[in-house]
């Protein structure tokens, strides 16, 4: 339900750029230089109307649907290495919404760098603040990996210096991953087992190409969505945000 906000959203940059200082009528070039070759650029914006009011009243609606409020958070959230209170709340949201649609999924990892706000203030949570959190529509999918592939997923992580995740746990000692355990009981080599993350990892961002040779199961939901979802739920139910508060990446 949240992505005719997306489809809005390019206008609300539009906004912002155009409200800025650098972006007044002064500013607008009638021609540039490109390979000797003059190109005459018309100056619509600025001769046939006044368009800062007209872009104005979008800006305002935008503003107000972004000012809504999903949820309350009782302490501040923070992104940090190896875990992190910000990180849980994401991976455990991707991992919540990817059981809801698959009760195969026993685990959720997400990418450090997927996250964009370095924290979220206690208080209020808005749907902008989401937005500003999960800018991307980065889509969560599935993957079924072999025992041995968890644990080259763990050692990556580790060597990452961690990365949130949900559902699973290791140690972590000198950038290596050990002792892993997922929903509580030791990795089994010989199984299989189903992960929820984003497309772009599943594709081999962030240098994950291992996962690129898997098949994917698209799930139809984007990650902003499923922490939004996530958000909702929790303000619904009066519950905390945060699932598990103990270190997931010891």
């Amino acid at each position: 339900m949240y992505k005719k906000y997306f489809y809005s959203i390019g206008i609300s940059i539009i906004i912002i750029l155009t409200s800025t200082s650098c972006f007044t009528r002064k500013n607008i070039t009638p021609k540039f230089i490109a390979e000797k070759n003059f190109y005459e650029v018309k100056p619509i914006i600025a001769d046939s109307v006044d368009a800062m009011p007209f872009l104005a009243s979008y800006r305002k609606k935008m503003q107000s649907i972004m000012d809504v409020k999903i949820g309350t958070n009782l302490s501040e959230l923070k992104k940090d290495k190896p875990n992190s209170t910000l990180g849980n709340v994401v991976s455990d949201a991707m991992y919540l919404q990817a059981k809801k649609l698959d009760t195969n999924v026993v685990a959720a990892v997400a990418n450090y760098g997927g996250i964009r706000i370095p924290s979220i203030a206690k208080g209020t949570i808005t749907l902008g603040k989401i937005y500003e959190l999960m800018p991307f529509d980065n889509a969560l999918c599935t993957v079924n990996l072999s025992g041995a592939l968890v644990d080259t997923l763990c050692q990556y992580v580790a060597k990452a210096g961690g990365w949130p995740i949900s559902n699973f746990s290791f140690d972590m000692q000198n950038n290596t991953a050990k002792n892993i355990y997922i929903n509580n009981k030791p990795i089994n080599y010989n199984s299989t087992y189903t992960f929820a993350l984003n497309e772009y990892m599943a594709n081999g961002g962030d240098n994950c190409t291992f996962l690129v040779p898997l098949k994917k199961q698209l799930t139809g939901v984007l990650v902003r969505d499923a922490i939004i979802q996530y958000v909702k739920d929790c303000e619904a139910n009066k519950r905390s945000l945060i699932i598990e508060p103990t270190k997931r990446i010891k």
